[in-house]
């Protein structure tokens, strides 16, 4: 029979497991909630544990738990040990690259398997069955990858851009498509920019799982709903992008920006009307579905011995052991201060048609830098020149960034072919310090635009290199090794563009850009 004493020692037993639980999955998912900060296209994963708190919620309340007292098994040691070790590796990655795919897959994978094996033990199999469909939520919310992005969203979007194309000519708005741009009178319309980087996919395939749970459906018309969802963010998709090039085209690239906001939300709060519909009107509506859910004043709670708090509390600190571990590891490393000096830009403020320009939101939200400035000005010999400079002072996204959006992506967008790409022109701006920049030359109506661009590591005192796009597997990793192992977490760069409009050749365009870079470059000597 059991005592006052014994009753308050089981319940001490469940409380301390399900804090523990609760925090392990805090702590674990930590990685998933820094990407969701840092992608705009995984903005939605915040509303992960809400939608994931009420599905279980509503599970746990009906579904009756094994009554057993039985203690973790070798198995349930042996797989948090693996959990642990493969979490902490992970974590070791994920802190310098917040957005590696298949980490952040794997970190999902451990987090759902963590939570399947807490409910075994806490409710045996009937919880382990009850819950498995509402956990898998979780991987609504990690990015896609790479292999599905390159085979399935890249030709998504130039297939919408096409189609954008082929609509706006059947209603007499000029309009053709290269690659995932669509080109009209009031100027270039990328598909990424328009789409908002199809961002509503992966949120209307997180509703529709949800409500494929809560209203407890068959596996048909599960998989219905979620091809249903992908067809409806598609569609969305596809007018928002028609009506942002259509007002491009009417408006110009300030309408677009002006409409760039409010068309994503409606197209997005469209489309998850639609999912939500369904999902309704498909919900199961005999009963059969509930078997094995009985009724919530009927359903027992899970009775729970030491031996099961106590597997929660070692997870709970080894998992702290290794988050506390990757934290001080990268907080021991110091900042390499470069032995070159330091410089930055004076633009000329007070010459003739001196204008800036402010980054667009969807701009601002894509590179995300913590310095920017962009202007454009003439000479007194009536040169047109145009500059911009970006500084990005923490974080992790400058070591990919400022690669991703270089001259010869960004400018063939607004009517530019690149010609001919070359360099380095060194200069020396003073102090012993030497930039070595690209050199890109464009042609647009017949005239020539050459852009001189360098992208600087301050830390390092050098310039900074992407990856090679024909690197090989081991290259790539032992690349991303170096900056885990040198305890490289913040990455600072100076990214500086001088475009010199209307020269004969390149010899010319040369000239001209060593000229005004010796009078916009200061060091800390000058």
């Amino acid at each position: 029979m059991e005592t006052v004493e014994d009753r308050v020692k089981s319940r001490l037993a469940t409380a301390v497991f399900a804090t523990c639980v609760l925090l392990v999955v805090v702590v674990a998912g930590r990685g998933l909630a820094q990407a969701w900060s840092l992608a705009p296209d995984l903005g939605h994963g915040w509303a992960l544990p809400w939608l994931l708190g009420w599905l279980l919620w509503e599970r746990l309340d009906g579904t009756s738990p094994e009554k057993t007292r039985a203690a973790p098994d070798w198995r349930a040691w042996a797989g948090l040990a693996g959990g642990v070790a493969v979490f902490a590796g992970t974590r070791l990655f994920l802190e310098p690259f917040p957005l590696w795919p298949t980490l952040l897959w794997m970190q999902a994978v451990l987090v759902y398997g963590f939570a399947l094996a807490a409910a075994g033990l806490a409710g045996g199999r009937s919880w382990v069955r009850a819950l498995a469909g509402p956990l898998a939520l979780v991987f609504t919310a990690v990015p896609w990858p790479t292999v599905v992005e390159n085979a399935l969203l890249h030709p998504l979007r130039e297939g919408l851009a096409y189609g954008v194309a082929e609509v706006l000519n059947f209603v007499n708005v000029p309009a053709f498509a290269e690659g995932a741009t669509i080109r009209v009178t009031g100027g270039p319309v990328g598909v990424d920019e328009a789409c908002g980087g199809m961002r509503s996919l992966q949120a209307s395939l997180m509703i529709a799982w949800f409500a494929g749970e809560l209203a407890r459906m068959r596996a048909g018309r599960r998989v219905l709903l979620l091809g249903c969802a992908a067809l409806a963010a598609v569609a969305g998709n596809f007018l928002r992008a028609a009506v942002l090039t259509w007002l491009t085209d009417a408006g110009g690239v300030e309408l677009f920006n002006s409409w760039h906001d409010p068309a994503g939300y409606l197209a997005l709060g469209c489309t998850l009307i639609v999912v939500v519909v369904l999902g309704w009107c498909w919900r199961d509506r005999t009963g059969t579905r509930k078997a094995g859910i009985v009724d919530a004043a009927a359903a027992g709670k899970p009775v729970l011995s030491w031996a099961q708090a106590a597997w929660a509390l070692v997870a709970l600190t080894v998992v702290l052991g290794a988050e506390a571990g990757v934290r001080a590891w990268f907080a021991s490393g110091q900042v390499r201060l470069a032995t070159a000096p330091r410089w930055a830009v004076a633009w000329p403020a007070g010459a003739d048609q001196f204008k800036t320009y402010e980054l667009t939101s969807a701009a601002k939200e894509m590179l995300r830098p913590d310095v920017f400035t962009s202007v454009s000005w003439r000479t007194a010999d009536g040169g047109d020149r145009a500059g911009y400079y970006i500084a990005w002072e923490r974080g992790s996204g400058a070591r990919n960034v400022p690669f991703l959006h270089s001259p010869e992506v960004c400018l063939p967008s607004v009517g530019n072919d690149l010609a001919w790409r070359g360099g380095p022109v060194e200069v020396s701006p003073g102090d012993g310090l030497t930039l070595p920049f690209e050199v890109y030359e464009f042609r647009q109506h017949g005239r020539l635009k050459h852009v001189f661009r360098v992208v600087w590591d301050p830390d390092e005192g050098r310039a900074a290199a992407p990856m090679e796009s024909d690197a090989g597997l081991q290259t790539w990793l032992s690349r991303q090794w170096a900056d885990v192992a040198g305890r490289r977490i913040r990455v600072r760069i100076q990214v500086l563009a001088l475009a010199v409009n209307g020269a004969t050749d390149r010899a010319e365009a040369e000239r001209v850009f060593r000229e005004e870079i010796a009078r916009l470059v200061k060091t800390n000597g000058h």
